[in-house]
């Protein structure tokens, strides 16, 4: 508003960021930007910001706008300072420029998993690519476990579907492979269900009984 009516023409105005609403400090390395000659229509106006890389670290911040006529005077500090809602500070997340592979962390968790991704869609929910193409073994995803249950676990609802499947395409590759002492354990889920199916050939090889 300029004296009590929606302004038109032409104004200056100076924006400045802080870490409050008020009171507060301006945002260290942030700096003052100044607008010239903005045109303003029915007292709204559009103006591009680049406070730089220091400016959003997930913390809140206000704008502190202060304005004065295109033609000279002085500036008038506008009250109150206008919040900086998410979705620009989500332009950089916070210590995204830190993160490094590998990714080595550790937490706690009595319940469900540290990590979980949920995926709405037909797709994969988590997938893993190793591109290495040499001889040297390697997992596309491991698992490993110091307690009760299992290393690597899969589960699925459909009337048909596969908890854990592999598949391999090399000539003599292997879909899965288990070692332990019961290599493969095969446990129906009641008397009517199958423990074990075998669609081909099966190839025995040890001297195990």
């Amino acid at each position: 508003m300029d004296n009590g009516s929606l302004p038109n023409g032409t104004y200056d105005i100076r924006f400045v960021l802080f870490d409050a609403e008020s009171g507060g400090a301006q945002v260290p390395n942030t700096g003052i930007i100044t607008k010239d000659d903005v045109t303003v229509a029915s007292g709204l106006f559009s103006v591009v910001l680049d406070f730089g890389q220091a400016a959003f670290n997930g913390e809140a911040r206000w704008i502190e706008l202060a304005v004065k006529p295109g033609s000279g005077g002085t500036f008038t500090v506008l009250n109150p300072r206008q919040p900086v809602q998410p979705v620009p500070q989500a332009m950089y997340a916070r210590s995204a420029g830190d993160v490094s592979l590998p990714i080595d962390s550790e937490g706690e968790s009595e319940t469900g998993g540290l990590f979980r991704i949920t995926q709405t869609g037909a797709g994969t929910a988590f997938s893993a690519v190793r591109g290495y193409e040499g001889a040297t073994a390697g997992s596309g995803v491991s698992g490993e476990n110091a307690g009760a249950g299992a290393g690597v676990q899969g589960s699925s609802t459909y009337s048909n579907g596969v908890g854990v499947q592999g598949s391999s395409s090399g000539a003599t590759g292997t879909g899965g492979s288990f070692t332990g002492k019961t290599g493969v354990k095969a446990t129906g889920l009641d008397g009517f269900s199958t423990a074990l199916e075998v669609d081909g050939a099966v190839k025995a090889v040890g001297a195990n009984r």
